[in-house]
């Protein structure tokens, strides 16, 4: 029984057809068809029934599908392990993290880290879900909410405050900071709801009952952007509004929003040295930019009040 047709049976099971686990595995559907009918042929019995609109486990498949994800976990833990033996600087390192971290703080650093370790290769996975570390989705996290789960060390590296921007086109806003009785007055940029349950939306949501919502937006890049237009208020991480000419901090009477900076790297990888450094360069990152995750307008105002 080849490895190869239990990953195919893996990757159709999880996406209930041919075509979405032909783009995951980056294989013809003729490569992935073939070696089901093989798998099938091996163990005498239908693991898929197969109709127009995917394909569903059949009652075989079901029983088999757990002892083929435990054959999965082995074969990458056996992976890790062989990676984590590595002694030279060079590969490729999965990295995981926030969409604006990677490109405000990670590739602009690149060319000076390149520089050091040119045999090294960066493969950046952003997006907003969590990444299963314990597959071999990323093998090093830089991430704003702590793993909770996996074969992982974690460590704090520091902060990111959030605050609220407006363009300094805006001219109708009053003098003075927001709070939750004059936010009433303008208009916020809010999230999406499909996202009103990630930290900050919530937040957000909750603390602000504002006069107009004229934008939802599904991804930071679009609130900061729409900020910049004047279409209304935004909160953004202090390091995207304080570093925008276009745009102006706003204080507010209250808490405002911040979420811890979490790194986290595969156990099985950490003795790897290229993973090593491209470790102790994320956490040098985040130390030697520590002020702009932090907020100067946040911290001079934390530093007149006390």
């Amino acid at each position: 029984m080849e490895w190869d047709a239990i990953r195919y049976f893996l990757a159709v099971a999880r996406r209930g057809g041919l075509t979405a686990a032909t783009r995951e595995m980056g294989v013809s559907i003729s490569t992935v068809s073939r070696n089901l009918n093989q798998l099938e042929d091996t163990i005498g019995v239908p693991l898929f029934i197969r109709h127009p609109t995917g394909y569903t486990l059949t009652e075989h498949g079901e029983s088999l599908y757990k002892k083929a994800e435990e054959a999965e976990d082995a074969i990458l833990g056996f992976e890790s392990l062989a990676i984590g033996q590595h002694k030279n600087t060079s590969g490729v390192v999965r990295v995981a993290t926030a969409e604006n971290i990677a490109t405000n703080f990670i590739i602009p650093a690149l060319p000076d880290f390149y520089r050091q370790y040119p045999s090294i290769t960066l493969d950046l996975v952003t997006s907003i879900p969590s990444i299963n570390m314990a597959k071999r989705e990323a093998d090093v996290a830089l991430r704003l909410t702590r793993p909770e789960h996996g074969n992982v060390l974690v460590r704090k590296l520091g902060t990111q405050q959030w605050a609220f921007y407006r363009s300094k086109k805006l001219t109708w806003l009053e003098d003075g900071p927001l709070n939750q009785e004059n936010a009433g007055r303008y208009p916020f940029i809010f999230w999406t709801e499909s996202l009103g349950d990630l930290p900050v939306p919530k937040w957000l949501h909750h603390e602000i009952k504002p006069a107009s919502v004229p934008i939802h937006c599904s991804s930071l890049y679009s609130n900061f952007c729409a900020a910049k237009a004047g279409v209304g208020i935004a909160l953004l991480p202090c390091f995207m509004g304080d570093a925008d000419a276009d745009l102006a901090y706003i204080p507010y009477e209250g808490e405002l929003t911040a979420q811890d900076i979490w790194l986290a790297v595969n156990r099985d990888v950490r003795s790897s040295a290229r993973v090593s450094v491209v470790v102790d360069f994320l956490a040098q990152l985040v130390e030697d930019n520590r002020i702009k995750f932090e907020g100067v307008n946040f911290c001079q105002n934390t530093a007149v009040a006390s």
